[in-house]
Formats: C-alpha cells, sequence, structure tokens
C-alpha cells in the first residue's frame, strides 16, 4: 500500500516558487521524464521551505545575523535538538518535511552542503563591490539552488535535464536582481548602486549565457514561453498545452 503524501503548505508562499514546481514536468518531458508524484511532492515541499528560509533572511539587517541565522537552520537541518532563539517552533514545522525527507533519502549531508554554498554566495553578492564578483556570486548561488532541486529529485532526471536546470537557475538568478535591484538597494540589500553599468553588464552576462540555454533545450518555443512567462506579474504556471 502507497504511504499518502503529506501536502505542501503553499499558504504566504511566493507565486514564482510554487511556479518554478508547477511548470518542472513540462520542462522535464522535454527531456523524456515523467516525474511521479513522489518527486513532485518532494520538490514541492522543498521549494516551500526554500521560500521560507529565504524570507526570513531578508529580514535580518546585518551579515553576522544572518550567518547565524543560517547555521542555526544548518544545525536544526542536521537533526540538532538543541534550542535556538533564532528558530521558533511554528518555523521548524514548516521546515520538518524537508529534513524528513533528506534524512530518508540520505541526501541530508550533501543538500545541506548545497545550501551552505546558497547562503556563502547570497551574503558575498549583498556585500560585493565589483560587478565581476557581483555576478559570479549571483551564478553560484543559482547552481547552489540548482543542486538542492536535483537531489531532492532521488535521480529523476538526465544529462539535458541537469544542464538545463543549472543553467535556468543562473540566468534566473541574474533576471531576478535585474527586476528587483533598484528595491533591493534601497532596503541595504545591495552595495552596488544600481545604474546604467550595472544593469547592462547584468544583461550581457544573460545574452552570454542565452546561446548555450537555448541549444540544448529541444523546444525553442516551449522555451520561449517559459521565460517570457515569469516575466508576467500574474506568474501563472504554463499549461499542459503549452507543450
Amino acid at each position: 500500500m502507497t504511504r499518502e503524501l503529506e501536502a505542501v503548505d503553499w499558504r504566504g508562499i511566493r507565486r514564482e516558487y510554487f511556479k518554478v514546481v508547477a511548470d518542472l514536468p513540462l520542462v522535464a518531458r522535454v527531456y523524456d521524464i515523467d516525474l511521479d508524484d513522489r518527486v513532485m511532492n518532494a520538490l514541492g515541499h522543498t521549494l516551500a521551505a526554500m521560500d521560507r528560509i529565504d524570507s526570513r533572511m531578508d529580514r535580518l539587517s546585518s551579515g553576522p545575523d544572518r550567518t547565524a541565522f543560517g547555521n542555526a537552520v544548518i544545525n536544526w537541518m542536521h537533526g540538532s535538538q538543541s534550542a535556538d532563539d533564532r528558530l521558533d517552533c511554528n518555523f521548524t514545522a514548516s521546515l520538518m518535511p524537508l529534513r524528513n525527507l533528506n534524512q530518508k533519502q540520505g541526501t541530508t549531508k550533501p543538500f545541506l552542503a548545497a545550501a551552505q554554498r546558497v547562503f556563502a554566495a547570497s551574503e558575498a553578492k549583498r556585500n560585493a563591490n565589483a560587478m565581476a564578483h557581483f555576478i559570479d556570486s549571483l551564478l553560484a548561488e543559482g547552481e547552489a539552488a540548482a543542486e538542492m532541486i536535483l537531489l531532492i529529485m532521488q535521480g529523476q532526471y538526465n544529462r539535458g535535464l541537469s544542464s538545463f536546470l543549472r543553467q535556468i537557475m543562473g540566468i534566473g538568478t541574474i533576471i531576478d536582481t535585474l527586476l528587483d535591484a533598484r528595491g533591493d538597494y534601497q532596503r541595504g540589500e545591495l552595495t552596488l548602486v544600481p545604474g546604467v553599468y550595472f544593469y547592462c553588464r547584468l544583461v550581457l552576462a544573460v545574452i552570454r549565457r542565452g546561446p548555450r540555454l537555448i541549444m540544448g533545450f529541444p523546444r525553442r518555443c516551449l522555451l520561449f514561453r517559459y521565460c517570457l512567462s515569469y516575466l508576467d506579474r500574474r506568474l501563472e504556471p504554463l499549461l499542459p498545452c503549452d507543450a
């Protein structure tokens, strides 16, 4: 008898995180992969947890506070039962499905190593005072996040899908920054001033990586619709007919 899957709690989760999960079966099918309900459920818990952690991190105003919070999350996810006033009971309860998934799959150590790289790249991005370092940090953040997702997918991917996810998440972090930079700077989340040079360098970084992404995706029209759909403020998931 198949154990019933625990429903994902999407309350309070930003729409783009839900969309990433909802669109993934269409993308995977391009690479001849059908993601089963177990993996889709695991991905939902993962993206929801990632957004909750990211949202908490963004509310912290200093680097030491963010580092301490990140370490507290990592220690708890490793299975630490020690109390930490940075993590309230409701917050840890919301992360429990992801902790249980990693423990069941035996992926706790590599998953949290990737999470540590996300935290480090995010902090480096906040403090970068040169565009080259800033862009490298964005790409490192996207690469590490892709690694987390691939670990949760439990082998239900091939070389093509793995390459796509790594590339699209790197490009996605750059595009997110293009869209949010002014607000991030006003909130003190960026050191670099988002001026003309800043935006030109980010656009150029996307352009440089676009051809490889396009050449590696068999359905160019679907790729265009997929990328364009993330620029729509409604952030509606693609429908099966779009495949």
